[in-house]
Formats: C-alpha cells, sequence, structure tokens
C-alpha cells in the first residue's frame, strides 16, 4: 500500500461529485415536480438531498472508502498503513460533512447564520484538503486524525507483453486427410 497523494485523491473525490450530483438532480426533480416550486418543495428536497448526501458520504465509515475510492481501490487507513478504527473514521467523516451537516440544520431550523457556519467550514475543509499536496500526502482533517489514504502499490497497465519466447505455443493445425 502506498500513499495517493491529492491529485488521485481530487480524482476520486470527482467521481464522486458525479455520482451525488446525479441523485441529488434526480432526488430534486422528483419532489419538486410532485411538491411543485414553492417554499416547502424547495425546503423538502434540499432535506432529503442533504441526507442522501450525507447516507452516501457515510461508506467512509462504514467501508472505509467513499464510491469513488473504491472504485480506485483506495482505502482509508490510519497514517502506518493499518486499519482504522469506527469511531476515528467517524471523526473523520464529521469534520468532512460539517458543511452538510450546517446546512441541513440551516434547513430544519430556519436559522440562516447556520448557512454561513456551513460555508466557513466548507471554506476550512477545502483549504484543508491542498494540504495533502505536501510530501505526508495527508490532508488535514488526516493530519488531526493521524489517517491516510492508502491504494495499492502496483497499479496494473493493461495487457502483460508477452514475447515469443514467453507465449505458449500454438498447437499446430492437423490436416485433414
Amino acid at each position: 500500500m502506498v500513499r495517493i497523494g491529492f491529485g488521485m485523491r481530487l480524482v476520486a473525490a470527482l467521481i464522486d461529485c458525479c455520482i451525488n450530483m446525479g441523485l441529488m438532480f434526480a432526488l430534486n426533480a422528483t419532489i419538486l415536480a410532485v411538491m411543485g416550486l414553492n417554499t416547502a418543495g424547495l425546503i423538502v428536497a434540499g432535506t432529503v438531498s442533504c441526507l442522501a448526501a450525507l447516507a452516501i458520504s457515510s461508506l467512509e465509515v462504514f467501508k472505509a472508502a467513499s464510491i469513488g475510492k473504491m472504485l480506485l481501490k483506495y482505502r482509508i487507513t490510519l497514517a502506518d498503513g493499518s486499519d482504522a478504527p469506527t469511531d476515528v473514521l467517524v471523526k473523520r467523516w464529521l469534520i468532512k460533512q460539517s458543511p452538510t451537516l450546517m446546512t441541513l440544520a440551516a434547513a430544519l431550523t430556519m436559522l440562516p447564520f447556520l448557512r454561513w457556519v456551513g460555508m466557513l467550514a466548507g471554506l476550512a475543509v477545502f483549504v484543508g484538503c491542498f494540504m495533502a499536496l505536501q510530501p505526508e500526502k495527508q490532508a488535514y482533517h488526516d493530519k488531526l486524525l493521524g489517517t491516510a489514504v492508502n491504494g495499492p502499490s502496483a497499479v496494473p497497465a493493461g495487457f502483460p507483453v508477452m514475447t515469443q519466447a514467453t507465449a505458449a505455443p500454438m498447437a499446430q493445425p492437423q490436416s485433414i486427410n
């Protein structure tokens, strides 16, 4: 297992983003078609979208990887490469999802300042992710909790090259008499 740096973690995040956006679009379109484009419809759509995003992202707790990380065969581990305990994964998830949790709290309580708290939390998480550009390849939330994202040490690239010497001998065609 090797540590995964900023670039490939960004690829995993983009995969997650595409999946989440597709799901949120479908959910919001369905809810707004049923309820109408009014305050109640917007509140329900926003709440359901936040809950769905939290449910999908909770894979980082239960599987130690998001969908994007799973597709790329990455895992969230402790910094030494061993499996991260569930309590550490929960704390990491809470930090990363704090913007969504604040947005959900703002929608449910109708307290607009919570949306601003969520935006500030989102900015902090976003900036903290750039720490993965350092040689340790850990985002700020990883450094806080002693975690890292690790992946396979060798990435397979296509088909194995076979020379004539390593190729299995082919059977000679038999003539029909």
